[in-house]
């Protein structure tokens, strides 16, 4: 899943990077959610609980899918600012 996530941030930092969001953003999406999937296996240590594995993993998903649309809203607004200069 980790793979998963960093190779949609590299794939958008790959397309977009003519446009110019600095790598910085791009750095701080992908650790961000390395961040948050080791909380999967922090609960996966402490319960072996399913219900709150799988609530774990749809959360780690959301949060990754958010990372992505909000870097797409930055570049989005950069582009727009660069096109009306």
């Amino acid at each position: 899943m980790i793979w998963a996530y960093g190779s949609q941030i590299f794939k958008l930092y790959k397309s977009k990077r003519t446009e110019g969001l600095s790598i910085k953003f791009y750095v701080f999406a992908f650790f961000a959610v390395v961040l948050r999937m080791t909380t999967i296996g922090m609960v996966i240590k402490q319960t072996w609980n399913i219900s709150a594995i799988a609530l774990e993993i749809a959360e780690i998903t959301v949060f990754a899918g958010l990372l992505i649309i909000f870097l797409q809203i930055l570049l989005y607004r950069r582009k727009k600012r660069t096109t009306q200069r």
